[in-house]
């Protein structure tokens, strides 16, 4: 068994993905400029901050802030941790945070969240984005992911959106006009003149569902 990681850049999102496995590696006192969100697979490891130290388990969404200082280290028994995170850069939650009528970028109360449902779904859409791509689908669940991570646990609430009739009409013609093909989530949201963050929520708030289902 050896380490090895992976890191890509959606090109719908421009967040950065990384994959690893850890066994020996050791992260010394660094600071980011963005978010870490992440989740081991399996194993567990531990950082150090600012007068405290933190576990992360298994099944559990690990999240550090902008310019917190850090370390990274595997738990002592642990033979290795399986890693999966993404690196949202401030203005790109800034705008996902914009629809929830805050100008405020979010902060999390607590730096583990222990939330298994909500870290297997970020698992999986890490997984599928992996092999997928960014396709509609796989786009739309990962907005729908940091919708609920900040709705839960963080600073955020937000009111429910509102999509006006003639917008819904006109996306479900162009839905209509083009199931041939694959659209993107950027095709929909400009066809109802909205951000794509405003327009994902907006229409499963009007229908029930993603436009990748609908």
């Amino acid at each position: 068994m050896k380490e090895a990681s992976h890191t890509w850049v959606s090109g719908k999102t421009g967040c950065r993905f990384l994959s690893a496995r850890y066994i020996t590696q050791n992260f010394i006192s660094h600071y980011h400029d963005f978010y870490v969100i992440g989740t081991n697979i399996t194993g567990a490891h531990e950082w150090e901050g600012v007068g405290s130290k933190t576990i992360v388990p298994p099944s559990a969404i690990a999240v550090i802030h902008p310019g917190e200082i850090h370390t990274g280290n595997r738990i002592n028994d642990a033979p290795s941790w399986v890693y999966r995170s993404i690196y949202p850069l401030p203005d790109q939650l800034s705008e996902i945070a914009g629809i929830m009528d805050r100008k405020l970028l979010p902060r999390f109360r607590s730096s583990v969240i222990h939330d298994s449902k909500l870290a297997e779904l970020f698992a999986r859409i890490h997984r599928q984005h992996e092999s997928q791509g960014d396709c509609l689908a796989v786009e739309s669940a990962f907005l729908i992911f940091m919708q609920q991570l900040f709705s839960r646990h963080s600073d955020l609430r937000g009111r429910s959106p509102k999509i006006y009739s003639f917008k819904f009409k006109r996306v479900n013609d162009y839905i209509h006009d083009n199931f041939y093909r694959n659209v993107s989530l950027d095709e929909l949201s400009g066809t109802a003149g909205m951000s794509k963050y405003h327009f994902l929520r907006s229409f499963k708030a009007a229908t029930g569902l993603t436009p990748h289902t609908y």
